[in-house]
């Protein structure tokens, strides 16, 4: 291809055109350099790329069409070449023979060899007991769980201020095989019309201040007799005027309502002492 000079043209604008020229035939013979490579290089591989395609192998690529990808493309192929390459590795032990073919054909797969998982002991000796019914109590449950093997430890919940059970307790045994035997026996058993619940409680899920003063044998409080106390005890004379006083105040409130409902009444004289009476001796 030539280029046309014009009559008039300086030599500046000869020179651009020639610059022009040479440039598009650099172009031209690197473009032709690049599909003699290329041709030669599907020569050579004439028979591979037969198989190639026949097996569609990963591995085998044609470096002059990589250049033409795109960027999925390539991230595409360098998947499919990460992948063949783990599974040629497979294929290569061949001291063992592999578990299963592919369908879609290819290399065999061997399934690595996994380790027996051995099973882990219970150890857990602590149950959990529900609906306690009332008389159920720490001597009664010792007797009665005490024909399935030795206590260790039983603790029933009570309420801190009245001493009442609150119908749940735990028991620990001393060997896990009576614990476990206990949970399977009285679970759902008929006990004084309650369902008992019995569960093993596992090792790592008891509480470390569970077992915080559970030998305390709590002693209910008698109201009855710190009533009797209180009123028995001897007054000052401080507390007996008190006393008296407060009599003397109930007993007017007491004139004013039989005033107040229209009924004549005499009510009689408050008698009493001001010092207070010697308290008898019991012989």
């Amino acid at each position: 291809m030539g280029a046309i000079i014009r009559d008039g043209d300086d030599q500046d604008c000869k020179g651009l055109f020639m610059v022009e020229i040479k440039a598009k035939g650099h172009g031209r013979r690197a473009a032709d350099r690049e599909r003699e490579r290329e041709r030669d290089y599907t020569k050579r591989n004439q028979s591979s790329s037969t198989c190639r395609q026949q097996s569609r192998d990963p591995l085998q690529f044609n470096p002059f069409e990589v250049r033409k990808m795109g960027v999925k493309a390539k991230k595409t192929m360098k998947k499919r070449l990460k992948k063949a390459s783990h599974q040629h590795s497979l294929s290569l032990r061949k001291d063992q023979a592999p578990d299963f073919l592919p369908l879609e054909g290819g290399p065999g797969r061997k399934i690595p060899e996994q380790k027996p998982v051995e099973p882990i002991e219970d150890k857990a000796t602590v149950l959990y007991l529900g609906r306690i019914p009332h008389g159920f109590y720490e001597k009664e449950m010792e007797g009665f769980f005490s024909q399935f093997g030795k206590i260790k430890r039983l603790r029933i919940a009570r309420n801190k201020k009245t001493g009442k059970s609150k119908h749940f307790g735990f028991i620990e045994f001393e060997s896990p095989e009576v614990a476990k035997i206990v949970a399977d026996c009285m679970h759902n058993q008929l006990l004084f019309e309650h369902l008992l619940q019995v569960h093993l409680i596992p090792t790592e899920h008891v509480h470390p201040k569970l077992w915080r003063g559970f030998n305390y044998r709590y002693k209910p409080v008698n109201w009855v007799q710190l009533e009797r106390d209180r009123q028995d005890k001897e007054k000052s004379l401080k507390e007996h005027k008190k006393f008296l006083e407060k009599i003397r105040m109930r007993d007017l409130k007491r004139q004013k309502k039989i005033a107040a409902a229209g009924i004549d009444y005499e009510c009689p004289e408050f008698v009493g002492g001001d010092q207070p009476a010697a308290k008898k001796i019991k012989v």
